[in-house]
């Protein structure tokens, strides 16, 4: 007996295994398998439960599988485990199923599946409360929130806060081999999502919360909306293109809506092809998800290059760096506005530059083009 009070049933299939003609098909090397996750920055690792018993045995070879107990002689209507191929059967069905997504963003070995992701895209928004964002509280939020629940990143990016780079973040992040980039300040090209991310959650949370104390635990329910609610610049829910379908609200239970009345008639072998149909769509609906985004991204870059002074810097070009008002200076209102001056050592894709100080000394964080100007001597 299982745990769950099920019965377990082991059937002897040596005789039927001998007499059975191997199936060649080739199972993938570890190597490869692990080779293929290279430069990949999360993984999903999902398990087919219950897998061999999803594959329909031919009617001709149930009587093959037949086994006799205390109760009477039973067959499998569904192939069992103990089969001399059936990880052969089972390996060709996965590669029959996810043959355009192998190598690309699926891994699998038997009923052993990895989904990938490469850098720069990204799963969802996740947020908790803390009392104080401190050095703690923040390597607590990305042991719990992010390696335990989505796996080792390659890179992490946080803003040049004292709490996001201090000795606590370095000797977590060198544990776990994470590089650690951080944003440049005054820079909404290169932090806008996170701020609008929270600016979105922020509008929720004061429509929601009923005073400054309980808004921790509204929390949850306004990333739900956030999540269920269509975004302008991919034109779809964040809900619907990780699962495919669109998630059921609350409302629609208390007042049943038409998609809720439509399902309830559904029989369950309706209901699961229409699954497999919304399954079968959910890379069209990414693939045009993206592609609406990037004409988002264009609208927007074109009106605001439109305000854009160009300005092009070579290496070795001597520049003054602005003042930015991160850093208080003592001067108060009469300090000047430019520091410097500097030299170019490099300079980075996005409008960045790389400044070292005129003895040689190199700045450990890139500085924007937009922060600096050109130094005539």
């Amino acid at each position: 007996m299982k745990k769950d009070g099920r019965v377990r049933v082991c059937v002897d299939y040596r005789d039927l295994n001998k007499a059975s003609p191997k199936d060649d098909f080739p199972l993938p090397h570890i190597d490869v398998l692990v080779d293929s996750t290279a430069g990949f920055e999360l993984f999903s690792f999902m398990d087919g439960f219950s897998g061999y018993n999803q594959i329909r045995m031919k009617e001709e070879d149930k009587e093959k599988t037949a086994f006799i107990t205390p109760w009477g002689t039973f067959h499998y209507k569904v192939m069992p485990f103990g089969l001399k191929n059936a990880g052969a059967t089972y390996q060709r069905a996965m590669v029959t199923l996810f043959h355009d997504m192998m190598h690309e963003e699926i891994e699998v070995y038997v009923d052993d599946m990895i989904a990938k992701t490469r850098p720069g895209k990204s799963h969802w928004i996740e947020a908790t409360s803390y009392a104080n964002v401190t050095a703690r509280n923040v390597v607590k939020f990305i042991r719990h929130d992010i390696i335990a629940r989505y796996g080792v990143p390659e890179a992490i990016v946080t803003d040049n806060g004292t709490n996001l780079n201090n000795k606590f973040i370095d000797e977590l992040f060198s544990k776990f081999k994470i590089k650690h980039l951080n944003s440049s300040p005054y820079r909404p090209q290169m932090n806008g999502a996170v701020e609008a991310a929270n600016k979105n959650i922020k509008k929720i949370l004061a429509k929601t919360a009923e005073n400054y104390r309980d808004w921790h635990d509204r929390l949850p329910f306004a990333l739900m909306a956030y999540r269920t609610s269509i975004r302008t610049s991919t034109g779809a829910t964040p809900f619907s293109l990780v699962y495919g379908m669109e998630a059921v609200l609350p409302v629609e239970v208390e007042i049943p809506s038409l998609r809720v009345l439509s399902q309830v008639e559904l029989s369950e072998a309706e209901w699961t092809q229409q699954r497999f149909e919304q399954l079968n769509l959910i890379d069209e609906k990414r693939l045009k998800a993206l592609c609406h985004g990037q004409a988002y991204q264009r609208r927007v870059a074109k009106s605001f290059n439109q305000k854009v002074r160009p300005r092009h810097f070579e290496v070795n070009d001597l520049v003054l760096r602005k003042v930015l008002p991160i850093f208080p200076d003592p001067g108060g209102k009469f300090a000047p506005n430019y520091s410097g001056p500097y030299m170019v050592k490099k300079v980075l894709p996005g409008g960045a530059l790389i400044l070292t100080e005129m003895d040689g000394r190199e700045f450990s964080n890139p500085v924007n083009s937009d922060a600096v100007k050109k130094y005539y001597p």
